[in-house]
C-alpha cells in the first residue's frame, strides 16, 4: 500500500459524502412537494 492509499479513501469518502448531500437535498424537495400536494 504507497502513499496514494489515504489520498484515494479520501477522495472516495468525499465523493459519497458529496452523493449523499445531493440525494438528501433531492428526497427534501420531493418530500416538500409530496407534502404540498397532500395538503391541497
Amino acid at each position: 500500500m504507497g502513499s496514494g492509499g489515504p489520498a484515494r479513501w479520501r477522495f472516495r469518502l468525499a465523493a459519497a459524502g458529496v452523493q449523499v448531500w445531493q440525494a438528501a437535498h433531492l428526497f427534501r424537495d420531493l418530500g416538500a412537494q409530496t407534502c404540498h400536494f397532500v395538503t391541497l
